[in-house]
């Protein structure tokens, strides 16, 4: 999935204007409770940047088909 992006490149955001993405494995500490606490597996870390807005949904489209087929055995 996130190899399939064009615009988020993978990396931690500096404060930059690009927008990231960061695999994280659920091992992020947070001062709150998570907002989805049944949810458990891999997870990634969007920052969004300052490209596009219909560049950015149509990448983040991509990404989601990919993984799609990976979740369906590549059907």
């Amino acid at each position: 999935m996130l190899d399939s992006y064009r615009l988020f490149a993978i990396g931690a955001s500096w404060g930059g204007f690009e927008s990231l993405v960061l695999p994280t494995t659920n091992t992020i500490t947070r001062s709150i409770e998570p907002a989805f606490p049944s949810l458990v597996g891999p997870t990634a870390r969007f920052h969004v940047g300052l490209e596009e807005v219909e560049d950015l949904k149509a990448d983040l489209r991509r990404g989601i088909d990919v993984l799609k087929a990976f979740d369906n055995g590549g059907k």
